[in-house]
């Protein structure tokens, strides 16, 4: 095998994430279907490859999951 058939030139955005994010990530490019190729390539336990054009919609669904998962005290419940 010579070295530039072993060579892949893979484009995308670079982005560090927690685990459980990746996972999230995971989970929303697994269950998008095949319509929808969001990861390109998965480095580490923190790093993802994904499809620049996917990084809006990336962005949209944790921030979705950080509302849900996020308790705000209402100030009014004291009074």
């Amino acid at each position: 095998m010579d070295l530039e058939s072993s060579i892949r030139n893979t484009q995308g955005c670079l982005i560090e994430v927690d685990p459980s994010i990746k996972e999230f990530i995971q989970h929303i490019s697994s269950s998008s279907g095949s319509s929808r190729s969001i990861i390109r390539a998965e480095l580490d336990e923190r790093h993802l490859l994904i499809d620049p054009k996917q990084l809006d919609f990336i962005m949209k669904e944790v921030d979705n999951l950080h509302e849900r998962n996020t308790f705000i005290e209402d100030p009014e419940e004291d009074v």
